[in-house]
């Protein structure tokens, strides 16, 4: 593998991880709104 090679995969590694991340943060946030709006 070269060096570009790796920093590319690196990269996308990087990108998913954080896609990932948001999309669990904005299920999180729409669970607590859900729970809200159900308590009311």
């Amino acid at each position: 593998m070269s060096i570009k090679n790796k920093v590319l995969t690196f990269v996308g590694a990087l990108a998913v991880c954080g896609v990932g991340f948001l999309l669990l943060d904005l299920a999180l946030m729409n669970m607590q709104g859900l729970s809200l709006i159900f308590e009311r």
